[in-house]
């Protein structure tokens, strides 16, 4: 994400969400599959919801 995206979107854990893809990308041996379930169940949900509420 560019850095105007991420200040224009403040209110989002940016950080949290390269954590996910980093964990995802290079440790996918060891992933948990409930850890990813919420993710995409709860976490981004709230996360479109957030983007679409401040466009």
């Amino acid at each position: 994400m560019s850095d105007s995206i991420k200040v224009k979107y403040s209110d989002v854990d940016w950080k949290s969400i390269i954590g996910m893809r980093t964990y995802l990308a290079h440790a996918y041996h060891r992933i948990d599959s409930d850890i990813v379930w919420k993710a995409a169940s709860i976490s981004v949900p709230a996360l479109v919801k957030a983007l679409k509420k401040t466009s």
